[in-house]
């Protein structure tokens, strides 16, 4: 946040998830350099209205905290993957062990 006043029309517990997302995406990678920021996603909108810039802002995080949800959920499923995998080989030696024994 730049000020004070950024933020004056949320509630205080507003403020608090807001600063929370913002934590969040100090860690991501921007995926643009700082020349296609400048130049093409931010300062194509110095020309024109503050709405239209404030448009765009809100689809590149609307986008970004899409990615955020896609790669949060791949993760997820890629974890109980591996477990489902864990347990598969554990069943499987479970079973050859058992064939030793009653051979």
């Amino acid at each position: 946040m730049t000020g004070k006043s950024d933020l004056f029309l949320l509630r205080p517990g507003d403020r608090t998830l807001l600063r929370g997302v913002e934590e969040l995406f100090k860690h991501l990678p921007l995926g643009h350099s700082q020349y296609q920021i400048r130049n093409f996603i931010i300062g194509q909108f110095e020309r024109c209205s503050p709405d239209r810039a404030h448009r765009q802002c809100l689809l590149e995080i609307h986008t970004r905290y899409q990615s955020l949800l896609d790669l949060h959920y791949r993760y997820r499923k890629t974890e109980l993957e591996m477990e489902e995998e864990r347990i598969n080989q554990e069943d499987a030696q479970y079973k050859l062990d058992n064939v030793a024994k009653d051979e």
